[in-house]
């Protein structure tokens, strides 16, 4: 079971042929391990662990005097089935403390009541009704109206509106997109193609470039969009001769590869803002020093380009309407 549990495999190991050819019967004892099926790992052990480690669990948070949690709803890629998470953050002694509480399915739709209901069902389910701080959770409409359903102190995630501060600027702007679409056409030519790819690494060696794997980005995921630029551009050279000579695909122009350096330039702040505050050992005090810290990356300079000066007033103003210091 501890094998099952903590490398996350399925139930039917046991039932492979590999597992079954395990020496678990020693000759010269008098033990004798009877083989148990997938359903008994699956129906009866993983339930009893499950309470055992909850009871350990309990035991615990009754040790920590306040408790915040930090939540959000996961959707798998087909929109079958949606998971409300809840972990918990307290303090331990001189320690800080993280446990996850539940994945808890959601049955209905992702209305703030119903999100709420769930909420307080986890938190009842450890004993932890008097012992809320605060929740950290995401910006959306249904979590906010969540918060007040159930009379939550909460907070926005200042990743996740860092994310939106960038989809205020880069995302919404057309031309932005059309670049962004034309990159993610340039990355996914030579992953759909193995001779494209050892031709781009051949390129890459007589251009002395690190030989480095091109990166997809996931749309709604800005962090991603960010490295597959920051990539591309490492790989600009490459790619450039392996248009002149092979063909196939459209790159970007040079005016488009200059506009790419710009957003990777004035981005790496906020990239490096995300980890940092997206970080195990990151805390709420981070929030205004990383807020200053952007502001001032966004003033602008007299050498600074027209486009460059444009983004950075526009990222500035995102940042003033979405974060409010008090």
């Amino acid at each position: 079971m501890d094998l099952i549990i903590v490398d996350m495999l399925p139930y039917n190991l046991v039932e492979g042929e590999a597992f079954q050819r395990l020496h678990l019967n020693d000759p010269d004892t008098t033990f004798r391990y009877r083989k148990k099926s997938e359903k008994y790992f699956r129906t009866t052990l993983m339930p009893e662990t499950y309470e055992k480690v909850k009871g350990k669990v309990i035991l615990l948070l009754q040790k920590a005097e306040w408790v915040s949690f930090t939540t959000d709803i996961w959707s798998n890629p087909a929109k079958t089935c949606s998971l409300l998470s809840c972990t918990a953050h307290f303090i331990n002694g001189s320690k800080r403390e993280k446990v996850i509480l539940a994945a808890s399915v959601l049955e209905e739709d992702h209305t703030g009541q119903h999100i709420s209901a769930k909420l307080n069902e986890i938190i009842a389910e450890f004993n932890l009704t008097n012992k809320v701080h605060m929740v950290i959770r995401d910006n959306a409409y249904n979590m906010q109206a969540a918060m007040r359903c159930g009379n939550f102190l909460s907070i926005g995630c200042v990743a996740h509106t860092l994310q939106l501060v960038i989809h205020d600027v880069i995302f919404k702007d057309a031309t932005s997109m059309n670049l962004i679409k034309k990159c993610r056409k340039v990355v996914g030519h030579f992953k759909r193609s193995e001779q494209a790819s050892r031709y781009l690494e051949r390129f890459l060696e007589t251009c002395s470039l690190p030989r480095h794997v091109l990166i997809q980005d996931i749309e709604t995921r800005w962090n991603s969009t960010y490295l597959m630029l920051e990539r591309l551009l490492e790989q600009k050279n490459a790619i450039n001769l392996y248009m002149a000579e092979r063909g196939g695909i459209e790159i970007p122009t040079a005016e488009e590869w200059e506009q790419i350096g710009y957003y990777i330039a004035i981005l790496r702040c906020f990239y490096q803002a995300t980890l940092d505050i997206s970080s195990d050992s990151s805390s709420i005090s981070l929030i205004i020093p990383l807020i200053v810290m952007l502001n001032s990356k966004m003033t602008t300079k007299d050498e600074d380009p027209e486009k460059v000066t444009l983004l950075k007033i526009q990222l500035r103003d995102s940042i003033h309407r979405r974060i409010v210091l008090i």
